[in-house]
């Protein structure tokens, strides 16, 4: 499926996830986040998508990680999911 230029991005996460969700037979909610810390080190892990809505993200993680820290420093990430069975990504950018 590509998605026209002119889609809605959340409209469009929406359909892409939903299809990650029904045929991905591993972790479909897995994501990768990156993060740049204070010195400017950046730093990629993954993490479990754990809601979406119109406002964003939602992924839990310990506060007092060195993630946490990185986010509360500049909170400027990138994510990526990776469905292989559809291969497919997501790929967003945002606060």
């Amino acid at each position: 499926m590509r998605l026209s230029e002119t889609s809605d991005p959340w409209d469009a996460f929406a359909a892409w996830y939903g299809e990650g969700e029904r045929h991905e037979p591993d972790v479909p909610n897995a994501m990768q986040v990156a993060t740049v810390d204070p010195d400017g080190r950046p730093s990629v892990r993954t993490v479990l998508l754990k809601g979406y809505d119109r406002e964003g993200l939602v992924f839990y993680t310990n506060l007092n990680s060195r993630k946490s820290a990185a986010l509360r420093a500049n909170p400027r990430v990138a994510m990526t999911m990776h469905h292989k069975s559809l291969e497919r990504q997501i790929h967003v950018e945002g606060t």
